[in-house]
């Protein structure tokens, strides 16, 4: 687990799961905002097991980053809100974003930048989760952009 705080003063949180179903170390006071950096394929399940933790934890916004399989986890992730949304919580939310095209650090720029509900200030904490076999290199990559990236 890393620490560390964003250039605009957000408490950023890097963790590496070995599995998408891995207990989570830390989750930030509720609501935060979050980077969800799957590396590999994503598989349907897995996704939308980790979203509904995610939602359950006060995830209110997730900036998503799978490469050529971003468009996928984006899709599962909204799954899984509406399902939740349908079946527990209809008020429940959590905003997703993420463009297969988009850099590591464009992503990172969104998440510490843009997370945020619609109608109030940006969440506070940032949780930054790495997947996958390229998970430990992505996660450091991000957290030390995150620390460093600037607005546009």
């Amino acid at each position: 687990m890393l620490s560390g705080t964003a250039t605009n003063g957000r408490k950023i949180t890097t963790l590496v799961l070995n599995k998408p179903d891995a207990k989570l170390e830390y989750v930030p006071p509720a609501p935060f905002g979050a980077l969800v950096l799957w590396s590999g394929r994503p598989e349907r399940a897995a996704v939308k097991a980790l979203a509904k933790r995610l939602l359950e934890g006060g995830c209110g916004f997730a900036t998503l980053r799978a490469g050529k399989f971003t468009e996928k986890l984006h899709g599962w992730f909204d799954e899984a809100v509406v399902d939740h949304q349908l079946k527990t919580n209809r008020d429940a939310e959590l905003d997703t974003t993420g463009d297969a095209e988009s850099s590591m650090e464009e992503a990172c720029r969104e998440a510490v930048f843009d997370a945020m509900p619609a109608y109030e200030k940006p969440y506070t904490d940032l949780l930054v989760l790495a997947i996958g076999p390229e998970a430990q290199s992505e996660s450091e990559q991000a957290h030390a952009l995150a620390q460093k990236v600037e607005r546009e």
